[in-house]
């Protein structure tokens, strides 16, 4: 008897190492799922022009400017896009929303080529990261900084010609990339607060596309969305008046959601601040300690 043809779930991802290794642990997670369907990859051009984790670059992304993942969905040439959160802008367009959040790996930074106790005076250290540098700097003020903001194989390629002596990213895309023998410490996520959304994958859809929104749902990890949005919304709130380097990391514990953030005055030390509330209140934990810090006397004499 002949094999029935399979249905079709067309995965859109840009095209760059990193993404394309993050839609292949997509693919196998739904394949587990969905036996019946031919799941399949399709990239698209890889560009910076939306990264939102820079703030002193671009801080508010023009949404709309093309991106091709969003073009391709909205003609349905693919069914959905796979997503670096951190990545993303803070708002999305009207028409596209994130259907599921996958668990999370590795929310951590990572330093590759040195531990910090071995960084000497006036070394050079590559971030892809603005706020992680300003925390490094304040913390080494002898160190001198490099923003590279990169896809990771031009991060490694610039640190190993010697234009830096090691380099600060995100664990998880490490990880993603199975370059995890490369990390020579983790950074402490207290001190060294992650961006916003590190080590999550969304999946995006059109908003109109129920059926797809229903499938991926399968996936969709219910704690690792609390946690994003608790982060999203601090920055967020952070940003609706002030361009500064700002991040949070949030986790749960014993039920209860725990949000740690920092941000950087334009003078000063980095600031931080923490607050814990019920999961399902994590937007509003964002933002009410966005506004706890920026009421803050020490972020109003710094700022």
């Amino acid at each position: 008897m002949a094999q029935r043809n399979k249905k079709k779930l067309i995965i859109g991802a840009k095209n760059q190492t990193l993404t394309i290794a993050q839609a292949n642990f997509v693919r196998d997670m739904l394949s587990n799922y969905y036996p019946e369907y031919e799941i399949s990859i399709q990239s698209a051009p890889f560009s910076n022009d939306r990264i939102f984790n820079a703030p002193r670059f671009n801080p508010k992304p023009d949404l709309n400017s093309p991106d091709e993942l969003e073009i391709a969905l909205r003609s349905h040439t693919i069914d959905f896009a796979v997503r670096n959160l951190k990545n993303l802008p803070l708002q999305l367009p009207s028409d596209m929303v994130l259907a599921a959040y996958l668990p999370r790996e590795d929310s951590r930074d990572a330093l590759v080529g040195s531990r910090l106790k071995h960084i000497l005076p006036s070394a050079v250290i590559g971030f892809e990261n603005v706020l992680c540098a300003e925390i490094f700097k304040n913390m080494r003020p002898d160190i001198h900084i490099v923003i590279a903001i990169r896809e990771i194989s031009a991060i490694f390629e610039r640190f190993r010609s010697g234009e830096f002596n090691a380099f600060v990213v995100s664990a998880a895309d490490l990880k993603w990339m199975n370059l995890e023998r490369e990390i020579a410490e983790y950074l402490d996520p207290r001190v060294h607060i992650p961006p916003a959304g590190q080590g999550v994958i969304v999946l995006e859809t059109a908003a109109s596309a129920k059926k797809i929104q229903n499938i991926v749902s399968k996936i969709h990890h219910e704690p690792t969305y609390y946690c994003a949005m608790a982060e999203i919304a601090f920055v967020r709130k952070i940003w609706q008046k002030y361009t500064l380097p700002a991040s949070a990391h949030a986790e749960i514990i014993d039920s209860e959601l725990h949000l740690s953030a920092v941000l950087a005055p334009e003078i000063g030390h980095p600031l931080y601040g923490s607050s814990f509330g019920k999961p399902e209140n994590a937007e509003r934990i964002g933002e009410e300690l966005a506004l706890i810090m920026v009421n803050n006397e020490n972020f109003a004499a710094e700022s």
